[in-house]
């Protein structure tokens, strides 16, 4: 008797493990890492008709419209969830936008807390930007794309929202002549940046990176390059920036500018003395022909820096309110 007890049990032990191990293998197929992530939103078209399709399925309001009705339909379809946006059909695809702007805002809809951009897009609007998260928008943005805006004035890439704007890759390229005072990237108040990877470049004079932000943490680069020509790579010279700059890893910050502000250039600030640029590795470089090229400036009213023993991974004069500092 007690042995038949013994072998129902082990037969219903049995049943229970191979459902379970049926169940495991039907629910995840691959064999781990649970449900795959959802499909991209893929953007297409160019001129005035765009259209977005996720799993090849084109979604509600969104075939043959303007990107401001597009951008509407992506928001109102994803409903408040994380969700990734591909810019062009895929490969060396490059989606043209023209004078329209990819813009986050949660007028009439909400966006959900992060988006990834991906792919690879163009733009030259006048007055507008090719990307831009408006102000106070409680939007995330993580990129790996090609940005690019070839024409007209303002930023590539305005990032205005309540987030943070994280470059894991790709390159963001401001090309055209025009507003010196518009950048490839503009980080504002409320937003703090993350760069670990790939390239934000401008060309014609203009600042690669500007920021107004007024967080603690204002932007950390660990690896990645910023790139300028005759301007500063990095300007944090609004009048709230009290926060800090990390620069680490494999970071590069680089630019020719031959004026006083330099590569990386930190000014205004208030009373604060908190460290406003934070160096632990990377390079800050100012390779123009210029004896007194200026690799960072600091004129900030009283914020300091911490830069590595020997100035390491410096190349060019370092400046602190009309000083030079120097390692001897």
């Amino acid at each position: 008797m007690k042995r038949k007890v013994l072998f129902r049990f082990a037969a219903i032990i049995a049943v229970i493990a191979g459902t379970l191990l049926l169940s495991t293998s039907c629910s995840n197929p691959a064999g781990g890492g649970g449900d795959p992530p959802p499909a991209p939103y893929i953007i297409t078209g160019s001129g005035t008709s765009f259209t977005a399709t996720r799993g090849g399925t084109a979604i509600p309001n969104a075939s043959g419209v303007t990107i401001a009705n597009l951008m509407t339909a992506i928001r109102a379809h994803a409903a408040g969830a994380d969700i990734t946006i591909q810019f062009g059909s895929g490969g060396s695809d490059v989606l043209d936008i023209g004078q329209a702007s990819i813009a986050f805002n949660n007028t009439g809809g909400e966006w959900g807390s992060t988006v990834t951009l991906t792919g690879n897009i163009t733009g030259n609007s006048g007055s507008g930007f090719t990307v831009w998260v408006a102000s106070g928008t409680p939007l995330s943005l993580i990129s790996t794309a090609n940005i690019e805006k070839t024409g007209g004035n303002w930023e590539v890439l305005n990032f205005s929202g309540s987030g943070t704007l994280t470059i894991n890759g790709g390159t963001i390229l401001r090309t055209h002549a025009g507003n010196n005072t518009a950048y490839a990237v503009s980080v504002g108040i409320n937003s703090n940046l993350i760069m670990t990877g790939g390239t934000i470049q401008s060309t014609s004079g203009a600042v690669a990176i500007y920021t107004e932000s007024s967080q603690p943490e204002v932007m950390n680069f660990s690896g990645g390059t910023v790139q300028a020509d005759t301007g500063p790579a990095i300007s944090s010279t609004g009048a709230l920036n009290t926060g800090v700059i990390r620069v680490s890893g494999t970071a590069i910050i680089r630019s020719q500018n031959t004026a006083a502000s330099g590569t990386i250039s930190l000014a205004m600030g208030g009373a604060s003395t908190t460290p406003r640029l934070i160096m632990t590795g990377g390079q800050v470089i100012n390779d123009a022909d210029d004896p007194n090229a200026r690799a960072i400036h600091n004129n900030s009213a009283a914020g300091t820096m911490q830069l590595p023993a020997g100035h390491a991974g410096i190349e060019g004069k370092v400046f602190e309110r009309g000083t030079e500092i120097t390692t001897d």
